[in-house]
């Protein structure tokens, strides 16, 4: 039988492995950055479950905490994930046009808001703040 497809691992490309390494090690100094920026403790980014939690916290504030829940369900947690990017970057003063890259493009976006001192964090309601509250 002939081997059509071999899978590839890092360790027959050290270059490869290097590289995502640095991509690796990159994203999370940012993450770490943003939390720190957002007023939690940089070390709670790179806990799996926790960070998520951290994160809608940060976002959508205490009472809401529990909506990283929304991220296991299949489709949903898709487009919930991309909202909650959206009001994260907004809350770092980004216009809707910067915000909605951000969404899609996340490891840029931190990498922006870790490297530039003017990018601080604003405790303004977002849409599902004001859409829960009424």
């Amino acid at each position: 039988m002939q081997v059509i497809f071999k899978a590839h691992r890092f360790s027959d490309n050290p270059i490869a492995l290097i590289i995502f390494l640095i991509i690796f090690l990159l994203n999370c100094y940012s993450a770490w950055k943003v939390f720190e920026k957002a007023g939690e403790e940089g070390w709670k980014a790179i806990v799996p479950f926790y960070g998520a939690y951290v994160n809608q916290r940060i976002i959508f504030g205490e009472k809401y905490a529990w909506t990283f829940i929304l991220f296991l369900i299949p489709y949903l947690g898709l487009a919930f994930a991309l909202y909650s990017l959206y009001e994260m970057y907004k809350k770092f003063f980004f216009t809707d046009f910067g915000a909605i890259l951000g969404a899609f493009f996340p490891y840029i976006a931190n990498l922006y808001i870790a490297f530039n001192d003017e990018c601080h964090f604003s405790e303004r309601n977002t849409l599902l703040n004001e859409f829960l509250d009424k």
